[in-house]
């Protein structure tokens, strides 16, 4: 997959992803991220594995990439990887219908209008300890 770089990841990396990492769980050739809105909500530009991004209709007919999903956003998905946008802005995707361990998933993805897009679109579960 060019322009996407793969790491060794720590031990809490992809906790929350419930289904095998195969070509039915995410998106071949991952997703662009809009660089200037992941920095201004994770200002070291490590995004991590989990969060939430998207962008509405009009936007993925611009071509715009993924920002942080907020309400009224109609396509998005999950990181699957960690990503540092100052190296890369592609990320491994995750797509919807798949199960997700909701309490390990970072903060920003665990409340409000992503939580609520999550419980719609993914197959939720608690989570193990």
């Amino acid at each position: 997959m060019p322009g996407m770089t793969f790491t060794n990841y720590d031990k809490s990396t992809g906790q929350w992803r419930g289904d095998f990492s195969d070509r039915r769980s995410h998106i071949p050739g991952g997703i662009p991220l809009d660089k200037t809105a992941m920095l201004a909500a994770f200002s070291d530009g490590l995004i991590p594995s989990g969060t939430l991004v998207g962008r509405t209709d009009a936007e993925r007919a611009a071509g715009t990439p993924f920002g942080m999903f907020t309400a009224g956003d109609t396509e998005a998905y999950l990181t699957l990887d960690d990503a540092n946008v100052n190296k890369d802005v592609n990320v491994a995707a995750y797509r919807p219908g798949n199960i997700v361990y909701t309490m390990h998933l970072p903060t920003a993805s665990q409340s409000g209008a992503a939580a609520t897009y999550i419980a719609s679109n993914y197959i939720v579960n608690k989570g193990r300890e």
